[in-house]
């Protein structure tokens, strides 16, 4: 049997920095792009709780149920109220960008300077809604500073 030989190829210098800085600067703008989609999806997630608020307290009495399930809204009841804390939320912009679960997680927090300051110190964008769970929890940070069986005896 012949015997095997690899052969490696070597570039230009040159050519390699090139094609890396043409991938970078093609990371560099997906990055951009999918950072643009996040923050429009987080204002758009606030603005629909503000917008669902307004039409609550503009609607005849016996008309949200009808509204929600109108072709053109299309929200049940729960998804409706998620949305509509978020929007009553004084931080509310700002808990959006990291979507409706995380947002409601956060929402746990009663007090807003310690919302505030848990969103500072810790990375929420790439924790997991259980992992971001557990940690409120472990941190007692719940409303009340109550655990979560305490909540659900109520």
């Amino acid at each position: 049997m012949p015997e095997v030989h690899t052969v490696f190829f070597s570039k230009a210098e040159s050519e390699i920095d090139f094609a890396e800085a043409r991938a970078e600067t093609e990371f560099d703008r997906l990055a951009a792009e999918g950072l643009l989609w996040r923050q429009n999806e987080g204002s758009s997630i606030f603005r629909i709780g503000m917008t669902l608020l307004d039409a609550k307290t503009r609607l005849p009495h016996g008309r949200w149920l009808a509204f929600l399930l109108d072709g053109r809204v299309g929200y049940q009841p729960r998804p409706a109220q998620l949305l509509m804390n978020i929007g009553r939320a004084r931080d509310g912009e700002t808990l959006a960008r990291f979507g409706v679960a995380k947002a409601t997680e956060l929402l746990r927090i009663a007090s807003l300077p310690d919302r505030e300051r848990f969103v500072s110190e810790h990375n929420v964008a790439l924790l997991t809604v259980p992992e971001l769970r557990r940690l409120i929890k472990a941190l007692g940070h719940l409303n009340g500073n109550q655990n979560d069986s305490a909540r659900r005896s109520r």
